[in-house]
């Protein structure tokens, strides 16, 4: 008889073992679907963010190309503009009292009403 128990608290201890193994098994698997769903969103995310990068940069390249263009357009403009001044200045010496051709004056004062 004590045989046979001692066999039933074993088969007992074992079914109990095997039962927190199942729940230790069922609750890790729990978290492992988990942090797969996780991984998952995470990648997503990941995926959308690359993709807002690329836009991102793209955006930014068309920018610093037209920043480019107009630096480009503004440096031609200014050199047309010193070419007219240096035109204006010339020019203006020309029609001036020889007491107002003073290279150091700005044009606007060395202007004179011309009858």
């Amino acid at each position: 008889a004590w045989k046979g128990e001692a066999a039933e608290a074993e088969a007992e201890v074992k079914e109990a073992e095997a039962r927190a193994t199942a729940a230790l098994v069922a609750s890790l698997t729990a978290q492992l679907d988990g942090a797969h769903e996780r991984s998952s969103r995470l990648q997503e995310e990941l995926t959308a963010c690359e993709a807002e990068l690329t836009e991102l940069h793209e955006g930014y390249a068309l920018v610093w190309d037209e920043l480019q263009q107009q630096r480009t357009a503004m440096a031609a403009a200014a050199a047309q503009c010193q070419a007219l001044q240096e035109q204006i200045d010339a020019s203006s010496a020309n029609r001036l009292p020889s007491h107002a051709r003073t290279p150091s004056a700005p044009v606007s004062a060395r202007l004179v009403a011309v009858p």
